[in-house]
């Protein structure tokens, strides 16, 4: 199992709306998993138009085997992302579409 600092990582991924970043944590989140990381997904996600959804969406309909947590307001999204962290483990953020 990889070794992560105790107070774990936080990741996020960033990009234009539709480029494939919930679906690409989805499968982190499964793969991480599979290797016995304990992870957790934060979805702060709202899909756009022509988009397919958000990493809440996918986890409502593939057994990840991660618990993923609809975002709490804006201003708790950091505070949140500390307290959900697993010990030696990974919390992922769903970001909305990065608009210029």
């Amino acid at each position: 199992m990889p070794v992560l600092p105790s107070g774990g990582r936080r990741v996020a991924f960033i990009g234009k709306g539709g480029a494939g970043k919930s679906t690409m944590l989805a499968y982190l989140l499964a793969h991480w998993k599979s290797y016995g990381v304990p992870c957790v997904g934060i979805d702060t996600d709202v899909p756009g138009e022509g988009e397919h959804g958000t990493l809440y969406v996918h986890a409502s309909r593939a057994d990840l085997g991660v618990p993923v947590y609809p975002a709490p307001a804006e201003p708790q999204i950091r505070q949140e992302a500390q307290r959900l962290c697993p010990e030696k483990g990974v919390c992922v953020l769903d970001t909305g579409a990065w608009e210029r």
